[in-house]
């Protein structure tokens, strides 16, 4: 059965929802590995005449998301943005995997699962919105500190 207009416009809102969740969370990893990038040349800086340190920002480059949450927590001040990035794991793997998978389905989800979706799609981009800034901040103050 074709489907019919309405539902192939959701499933582009739908598409266009979950491409710019997947894209705020591939700029919180990018963020997130700015901040370790700028720390540990910092540090570097800080201590090389006194004590070798080897750690180095380039070392996550290729880390996912909880990696460089859980290095980022040994690193950061302030306890409520970690919780929160950590936090969002989860739901980053799941609409990663799990809702993606809803864009191939030969038939469309049931009205209610798709609003389900959509909407926690919705409230996630918010929080990722809300996660960029908090984290834009905090590369900031760590740079202001020493330029």
């Amino acid at each position: 059965m074709e489907r019919d207009v309405k539902t192939r416009d959701k499933e582009e809102i739908y598409e266009k929802g979950l491409t710019l969740a997947l894209s705020g969370y591939q700029l919180i990893e990018a963020s997130l590995k700015l901040y370790l990038r700028n720390y540990f040349n910092i540090a570097r800086y800080l201590i090389s005449d006194q004590l070798y340190f080897g750690f180095d920002g380039k070392d996550y480059d290729n880390a996912p998301l909880g990696k460089l949450v859980s290095v980022f927590a040994k690193t950061c001040p302030d306890n409520n943005l970690v919780s929160e990035l950590k936090a969002e794991i989860s739901h980053r793997n799941h609409i990663a995997h799990q809702a993606a998978l809803n864009l191939y389905r030969k038939e469309p989800l049931p009205k209610e699962q798709f609003s389900e979706l959509s909407d926690e799609i919705e409230n996630h981009s918010r929080n990722i919105t809300s996660l960029l800034s908090r984290l834009n901040e905090i590369n900031q103050q760590l740079k202001s500190r020493f330029e």
